[in-house]
């Protein structure tokens, strides 16, 4: 009896030594470190309750048993540590509201992310808890406008670990990786972002801008065609817009077109791509799922299928010289290459970047707008008027078809009832609605200082422009609906916040082609609207293009059924 007792009491001992072990490595390792390695840390695991293994030897009939209970009752109070830690008064973000799951792990982000819909949850979380939010362990949401400077801003923070973690899932290479759109380093972002800033100064633009005009006729003589073919055909004018931004892209960044509109996409590279952002939304917030990639080849093929087909790109633009000046032209002309040497490694590191921003945000933003006008096709009206009066056409408005009565892209920039629909489009869907993320550097300062609150290093805040544009703070009344009304008119019971209007970002790492895209976004809907009547199909439900909208950092489309006919002259 005496000895069964003192079994016991050994026992107890052993475990509660067991619990200090993992108490002491979440506070000296896990916290610091976060260690990830699915090698290093059972090893370490073991090595750590190595002592109380012994002990339990003692009173326990094997090792194995002792193993188990020992490395049980570790996890355990580890996992109990971390989230008690997480939960309590004492974290740094402990002040910030949100739900009790987000503060306890970025699984539930990752689940948020798989769903699509990460954008509306967030929005509906700060119209829950406010401008300021907890949505991850060590990560907060931020939609207070006064606090963008300081995030966004050129005083502001360096972009945060999720896009080193987009890396990790998506290629197991890192070395040397010196991508505009990924790169932490404000010096070296600053660095890279020179020769891009020249790529898309006023004389490389008319190049661009020459492209986009063959693009744009293109898709007008198919999208003519079919209704040669059929009176009325019923048509996926997301697939088209999406066929005709590809080929812009590629004519604009590798000199080459790929013949999309015309060829359609055999190989099926747009959904390549498409699917290609699905594993890295969900793998950005949980890094350490990394390694096990392998075990989901079907999520992960489509990452490397479209890997494969932008190196192949690159490695075809570096062999080549184009007749015509694309992006790479500029890029390299501006950027410090030796003699000789290849300009592969330059063209290969942002040849992803080129083909997402030069086509799929293109093509979402075109879709969109033509889904609102579509909806409210007043605005329609509005356009095809305010650009006849543009014009000069007095009352003979019937006869206003085709690429010569489409004005020039100076006098488009200034209708602005055009731009007030195209305004709406972008605040109500920006083609980034949430993953604008920052975090402190890690140069001694220890954390960034956040209006009233205190960022320390290791943790991380995000911008949201999809909920930024529905704050009614910003935008009001209705800032949930399509009312391009308020960017026409200011009256006193309206406001406009013009600061909280970010759906290209803001700061330094703002996208460097804005000026390029709402220059298409204005070309390519007047030509449209010039050339054909639009209408939703027969039976297609009118909600279902904002419910198929699935936020992958990027915007992934569904169909826009629609009904043409041509404008005849």
């Amino acid at each position: 009896m005496l000895y069964h007792s003192a079994s016991m009491t050994s026992r107890a001992q052993a475990l509660l030594l067991d619990v200090a072990i993992a108490v002491a490595s979440h506070y000296l390792w896990f916290k610091p470190y976060e260690p990830t390695s699915y090698s290093t840390i059972p090893a370490a695991a073991l090595l750590l309750t190595s002592p109380v293994i012994y002990l339990l030897r003692r009173s326990l009939t094997s090792t194995l048993q002792s193993v188990v209970l020992a490395e049980s009752v570790y996890i355990s109070a580890l996992l109990a540590s971390i989230v008690g830690y997480r939960l309590s008064p004492w974290h740094p973000l402990a002040s910030c509201p949100g739900p009790l799951l987000c503060k306890v792990t970025k699984i539930w982000a990752a689940y948020i992310a798989w769903t699509g819909k990460a954008h509306v949850y967030y929005a509906q979380l700060h119209t829950t808890y406010g401008r300021i939010v907890r949505i991850g362990p060590n990560d907060i949401s931020v939609t207070e406008k006064e606090l963008f400077p300081h995030i966004l801003g050129a005083q502001g923070m360096p972009k945060g670990p999720v896009w080193a973690n987009r890396r990790t899932v998506t290629s197991r290479d890192a070395k040397g990786h010196r991508n505009l759109h990924a790169v932490r380093d404000l010096a070296l972002h600053s660095e890279l972002r020179k020769p891009w800033n020249k790529a898309f100064s006023k004389d490389p633009m008319k190049d661009y801008e020459v492209v986009m005009k063959k693009n744009a006729a293109i898709l007008v003589e198919q999208l003519h065609e079919q209704c040669d073919r059929e009176k009325e055909p019923v048509v996926d004018f997301a697939k088209w817009l999406s066929f005709y931004s590809f080929d812009f892209m590629g004519d604009m960044v590798f000199g080459q077109s790929y013949n999309f509109m015309r060829d359609g996409d055999p190989k099926g590279i747009w959904d390549v791509m498409q699917e290609s952002l699905v594993w890295p939304s969900i793998g950005q917030h949980v890094p350490w799922i990394a390694p096990l990639s392998t075990l989901f080849p079907s999520l992960m093929r489509p990452s490397k299928t479209f890997r494969n087909f932008a190196a192949k790109q690159a490695k075809a633009r570096a062999q080549s010289e184009p007749a015509q000046r694309d992006l790479f032209y500029h890029l390299i002309r501006n950027t410090e290459v030796e003699p000789g040497t290849s300009v592969l490694p330059l063209i290969m590191t942002d040849a992803v970047l080129a083909i997402f921003a030069g086509s799929d945000t293109t093509a979402t933003m075109l879709c969109n707008m033509v889904y609102y006008l579509l909806r409210y096709p007043e605005w329609m009206d509005r356009i095809r008027h305010e650009l006849d009066d543009a014009l000069g056409l007095g009352e003979n408005r019937t006869a206003a078809s085709g690429f010569e009565q489409v004005p020039e892209l100076d006098t488009l920039a200034d209708l602005k009832v055009l731009n007030a629909v195209i305004y709406e489009t972008l605040r109500l869907q920006p083609s980034v609605p949430t993953i604008l993320q920052r975090s402190p550097a890690q140069d001694g300062s220890r954390g960034k200082q956040l209006g009233d609150m205190f960022l320390p290093e290791g943790n991380t805040v995000q911008v949201p422009p999809y909920a930024v544009h529905r704050d009614v703070k910003y935008f009001s009344p209705r800032p949930n609906d399509f009312w391009p009304e308020r960017w026409l008119q200011a009256g006193s019971q309206d406001t406009i916040d013009r600061s909280a209007f970010i759906p290209f970002s803001m700061g330094p790492a703002s996208c460097v082609g804005r000026h390029l895209a709402l220059k298409q976004l204005r070309y390519t809907i007047c030509v449209l609207l010039k050339n054909f009547n639009i209408r939703f199909a027969d039976g297609y439900q009118v909600n279902r293009w904002e419910e198929g909208l699935k936020d992958r950092f990027l915007m992934v489309k569904g169909e826009l059924s629609v009904v043409l006919s041509a404008r005849l002259s």
